[in-house]
């Protein structure tokens, strides 16, 4: 009866007898499956049948993926077991999505691409013409899909393996450190702390792109290349890291420290050493026994060695300096040392008793006066013989009587007969007095 008879569709076919009720290419089992009205062409009222939409998402419509005459859900491709309205390929390749370790095919699987938040169903996520598969999550160099285990069902960890999934893991300069972990992360020399203080890029070896790698650049402009300062210890941003007033570069290459103001610890800094004309890596520069910076401090002159407070000295003095006679009194420095006497104050010997013996062997071949013609330059000499007569006198005496006479009364006496002589200096202290022995 008509009353009785129901077809939604009007297709002459009594619902209880049609397999697609409402006639939207999906059959009424299959409806049931994914839950849309089989009474209803578009269930959700948006626009589109329910056999255009697409249930699972695998890129087949409801409609394709169901058997419009079918009286249970459809499975015919592949025939497995699953209706194939949902059974969800998005690539198309028979492995349901939920089996699927790459549902989109793009090199990357879903568990790598949840991981760096790519859409595992799309195989351009951010649509920029470049497949997930061949970015380069990491910026490491390696693309993601050469990063990742196409069939793994876990975040790839392979190259290398150790806990940091492959695909987030960076290593710029490909030596198994993560730059995370890693100090120089473009292996260039220079550490990524030291990169960031000169403003270069920890990520490039060549920051500027001038050819010139950022390790055999000068910050600093000191003469000393990035590199040459990290393995010195000197700073890159200081052109004079020990602040002694000479470039690193410089001490470098005269042989000074760079990072020790006073190289040879003498008082004076390097760069004073240079203003003062003494040498930056001799504590002593003129050999007196006194270091520079106690020179410079006393006022004396560095480059004298015979400008110096005796009380100063500190070091062992040259052996040219113990071998120069500061003073002029002919005692060699050394000797007035070992003596006790003044170095620098010409000492007058003792001349009570003085033998001289005028036979040319060049010992006491003259009345040597050590110290006293140095000492009184303006002096008066006056010798008597025995009966205290007068026989020589001179001014400026200059160390060179050898028993002759040159008093009127004595004169044409050229070779005074041996004996005792007694003399008389004058000098600006009062006179010194003794006696001679001559002898031949």
């Amino acid at each position: 009866p008509d009353i009785t008879f129901t077809d939604t569709d009007g297709d002459g076919i009594e619902n209880g007898t049609d397999t697609d009720d409402d006639n939207d290419g999906v059959n009424d089992s299959d409806e049931a499956l994914i839950g849309t009205d089989p009474l209803d062409a578009d269930s959700d009222n948006d626009g589109t049948p329910d056999g255009a939409e697409d249930f699972d998402g695998d890129g087949i419509n409801n409609g394709t993926e169901s058997v419009d005459n079918g009286t249970v859900p459809t499975d015919v491709a592949p025939a497995d077991g699953n209706p194939d309205i949902t059974f969800a390929d998005t690539d198309g390749d028979g492995i349901e999505n939920g089996t699927d370790t790459d549902d989109d095919n793009d090199g990357v699987n879903d568990s790598d691409e949840a991981l760096i938040g790519t859409d595992p169903l799309d195989t351009d996520s951010d649509n920029d013409g470049t497949l997930d598969g061949a970015e380069d999550f990491d910026g490491d160099g390696i693309d993601n899909g050469t990063e990742s285990v196409d069939n793994g069902t876990v975040p790839t960890d392979v190259a290398p393996a150790d806990g940091n999934p492959d695909i987030t893991f960076t290593d710029t300069d490909g030596d198994g450190i993560e730059n995370a972990t890693d100090t120089d992360d473009d292996n260039d020399g220079i550490s990524d702390t030291n990169e960031g203080l000169i403003g270069t890029d920890p990520l490039d070896t060549d920051s500027d792109n001038d050819g010139t790698p950022d390790g055999s650049e000068d910050f600093d402009g000191d003469g000393l290349t990035n590199l040459e300062e990290v393995t010195i210890g000197t700073d890159l941003t200081n052109p004079d890291t020990d602040g002694d007033n000479v470039g690193d570069g410089d001490e470098v290459t005269n042989g000074t420290d760079p990072l020790n103001p006073d190289s040879d610890g003498d008082g004076l800094n390097d760069g004073a050493e240079i203003t003062n004309n003494t040498d930056p890596l001799i504590p002593d520069t003129d050999g007196d026994g006194v270091i520079d910076g106690t020179e410079v401090t006393d006022n004396t002159i560095p480059t004298d060695p015979c400008s110096l407070n005796v009380t100063s000295q500190t070091l062992t003095p040259s052996s040219t300096w113990n071998e120069a006679d500061c003073d002029g009194d002919g005692v060699v420095n050394g000797d007035e040392l070992d003596n006790g006497t003044d170095p620098l104050n010409p000492e007058v010997n003792d001349l009570d008793g003085y033998l001289v013996t005028v036979n040319g062997d060049n010992s006491n071949d003259a009345f040597i006066v050590n110290g006293l013609t140095v000492k009184y330059p303006e002096n008066e000499l006056f010798i008597y013989n025995r009966w205290g007569n007068l026989i020589y006198t001179t001014k400026n005496y200059q160390n060179d009587w050898a028993g002759e006479a040159n008093v009127s009364d004595a004169i044409g006496e050229n070779k005074l007969p041996e004996g005792t002589y007694f003399f008389v200096f004058k000098t600006i202290d009062g006179p010194i007095k003794g006696y001679i022995y001559l002898k031949y």
